[in-house]
């Protein structure tokens, strides 16, 4: 996008290296057309209010957010957690690849520990280090955050993620990532909420009533390829995902 337009010579490019080019230029524009309303929905806000008004009200949410997680934290019992859980296959390769965590809390702050996990791997179940972290925040929000505002901002200073550079969930150029969703990121997230919950499960706070079993523990959803009627050919994903809940500490 160049001036707010779409460069169509730019997207003719990118689109080439993709074998559903139909799906990817409507995701394009979908994203665009995302931006263009956030933009103009925060431009009304900033006119009605003002930028200074905009900003005070985003780093004091911030900065109570921060507060009342940390508060909840540092009343969780200091110790450490160990967690670990596998994808059992790369997409080549039927084979089991460890995640593996190691979850601190000291005070007011948790460190997710992740050495010990398995080395990247041929196949696209990889993830890079925004993936990581995405499985480290899609678990600690539900559990720590569940009645506060997500604010991932507030957690800069009160979480710190360790890993490896190169391994299954911290991966590095030039390791395949189209599976990262489904894969290492999803498995992470999944080890990451059994650590949290064996912390909470054993405070005397009220985030003891958080603690919970894991849910589905991996993606099931079906992707198609084949040809139309007319000889082209189509690809598409089922998205119905079936799988449970894990169990909370008063239901099932």
């Amino acid at each position: 996008v160049e001036g707010g337009s779409l460069r169509k010579d730019i997207e003719a490019w990118v689109v080439r290296n993709s074998r559903t080019p139909i799906s990817f230029s409507l995701d394009i524009r979908g994203r665009m057309a995302a931006f263009n309303r956030t933009h103009q929905r925060l431009s009304e806000v900033i006119e009605r209010y003002g930028y200074e008004t905009l900003m005070g009200v985003e780093r004091e949410l911030i900065r109570r957010t921060r507060e009342a997680i940390a508060t909840r934290i540092a009343a969780l019992p200091d110790g450490e957690w160990l967690e670990e859980g596998f994808l059992d296959h790369d997409g080549n390769r039927n084979e089991l690849y460890r995640i593996r965590v190691l979850l601190k809390k000291q005070g007011d702050h948790l460190i997710f520990d992740f050495h010990g996990t398995d080395r990247q791997v041929k196949g696209g179940v990889n993830c890079s280090p925004i993936g990581l972290e995405s499985g480290v925040v899609a678990s600690l929000l539900p559990i720590i955050c569940h009645d506060l505002p997500w604010s991932t901002g507030a957690l800069t200073q009160l979480i710190e993620i360790r890993a490896e550079p190169g391994t299954i969930n911290c991966a590095e150029f030039p390791a395949g990532v189209s599976h990262a969703t489904v894969a290492a990121s999803w498995a992470t997230s999944h080890v990451v909420l059994a650590a949290l919950s064996k912390m909470c499960a054993v405070s005397n706070s009220g985030l003891s009533r958080q603690a919970e079993a894991n849910w589905t523990p991996s993606w099931q959803g079906m992707t198609m390829d084949g040809k139309k009627a007319d000889g082209t050919r189509f690809t598409g994903i089922t998205l119905d995902q079936p799988g449970g809940g894990g169990a909370r500490t008063y239901t099932d």
